[in-house]
């Protein structure tokens, strides 16, 4: 989830990429907690909306007068799904281990008295890749490369320690105000180490799955290469490599069919761009860039060389 604060709550942009403003769509019971001091600290102000993993609050920290966006994961997932506790959990805990100025922080995590479990986030402003796209097509060539640039930063750390994303996508990438990008969302990451074994790791958003992914494959940091090569392709050409709709479908894609180039859907593009797009989502693992910031280096290479 992404939260938008500018001074004053402005809006919230769900997983999905919905937009919920103050004005617009929101949960039916809008008092929800509003008032209520979570884990001591919390003073929730308004509910913003629900997300994947549960309900999100506008809250205040009542000592340091922070705006926070706090997480309660929801009861009923614990019902219908086992994992959703644990994972609730390993997203703050992974988090917590990242110290890059391009990730999102995760402030706290703590249990309340009701066995609801509460992950205190930072907020973000601005619009996400996602938006947009949405609003103004394909991005120019520089902003492009600038954002691969650091995003592709982020990753590298983030596998330095040992981190897989997992969920990589335009809605996870944050643009500030202020030319900030941030990456955001480690709901499904894992450490690598869990993801030595085939069919060790299910959860992403199929639109940005790579292939290994997909076919329930071991899973390495080219799993996200691959991830961050999707949504380089969509910013430079406004549209996905392969459309495919269901697991099926982009198995077969992913696998036997090769995007169609980028300089084929914007021609002001170079063939070397292409390339390096093409690399990047190659469906075998060992072929893709050997590294985030290897893609990103060799994209701003190209656009560089205007070859």
């Amino acid at each position: 989830m992404v939260f938008n604060l500018e001074g004053t709550m402005r809006d919230l942009v769900l997983e999905s990429g919905q937009r919920m403003d103050q004005n617009g769509v929101r949960g039916s019971s809008a008092g929800d907690r509003v008032g209520e001091v979570l884990a001591g600290r919390y003073r929730v102000l308004r509910r913003l909306g629900a997300g994947g993993m549960g309900t999100v609050y506008l809250a205040e920290h009542v000592h340091l007068g922070r705006l926070t966006a706090v997480k309660v994961l929801c009861p009923p997932l614990c019902a219908d799904d086992p994992g959703a506790e644990q994972r609730f959990r390993q997203e703050a805990l992974l988090v917590a281990k990242v110290r890059h100025p391009s990730v999102a922080q995760v402030y706290d995590f703590d249990r309340l008295p009701d066995g609801r479990y509460v992950l205190a986030m930072e907020y973000v402003p601005g619009d996400t890749v996602a938006q947009q796209l949405e609003r103004d097509g394909p991005f120019p060539v520089p902003e492009a490369i600038r954002v691969l640039r650091t995003v592709a930063d982020a990753l590298n750390h983030v596998h330095w320690i040992g981190i897989l994303h997992g969920d990589l996508k335009p809605q996870n990438i944050m643009l500030g105000p202020g030319g900030e990008v941030k990456l955001l969302d480690f709901g499904v990451a894992h450490e690598m180490a869990q993801l030595a074994a085939p069919d060790a790791f299910q959860p992403g958003t199929l639109a940005y799955m790579s292939p290994d992914q997909l076919l329930g494959d071991a899973l390495g940091p080219a799993s996200d290469i691959y991830a961050l090569g999707v949504v380089f392709y969509e910013m430079l050409t406004g549209r996905l490599p392969h459309a495919g709709t269901t697991v099926a479908q982009l198995r077969t894609q992913r696998l036997l069919r090769p995007p169609v180039p980028v300089n084929w859907l914007r021609p002001a593009l170079s063939r070397a761009l292409a390339d390096v797009v093409a690399r990047a989502l190659h469906p075998e693992p060992a072929e893709r860039w050997p590294s985030a910031l290897a893609f990103a280096q060799a994209a701003a290479r190209a656009v560089a060389s205007g070859s």
